[in-house]
């Protein structure tokens, strides 16, 4: 007999609870839907697979990201000094008194000839130093 799903199978009474259920022989259902139902569950599987490798793989890939960008930002090895810190004498002079003050701390001093270059935070002051007495800012 050919199977068709448009056949009606009789109402069976239903079996009791001390029955035992017994697996479905392979010949109730035609060849094309076994394969098919294989088929269907290995691509399932494959799904499955494709979408548990993505879960675990892209908060790797994020936090590889993150590395790289915390690794590019942090200063390298020859950046650094590693030399000896330079440290001003201490004042020793008691006939030391402050003439004038232009701004605040001055962070960078240099001299050349008659002009002093100061870094004073921001910005960039040169005084003229040929009357140490009364400096004259030029620039």
């Amino acid at each position: 007999m050919i199977w068709s799903p448009m056949r009606v199978r009789p109402l069976s009474p239903k079996p009791s609870a001390t029955a035992r259920a017994t697996p479905i022989p392979c010949k109730a259902f035609p060849d094309w839907l076994i394969n098919k139902l294989d088929i269907n569950r290995r691509c399932l599987t494959m799904r499955v697979r494709f979408w548990y490798s993505l879960i675990f793989l892209i908060p790797i890939f994020i936090l590889t990201i993150i590395l790289m960008m915390i690794s590019l930002m942090s200063p390298t090895a020859g950046a650094t000094t590693t030399g000896p810190t330079v440290t001003p004498a201490p004042i020793t002079s008691q006939n030391v008194e402050l003439i004038k003050q232009m701004g605040g701390s001055a962070f960078a001093v240099s001299a050349q000839g008659n002009n002093v270059y100061l870094g004073n935070g921001p910005s960039l002051i040169v005084l003229d130093v040929s009357d140490p007495a009364q400096p004259v800012q030029i620039g």
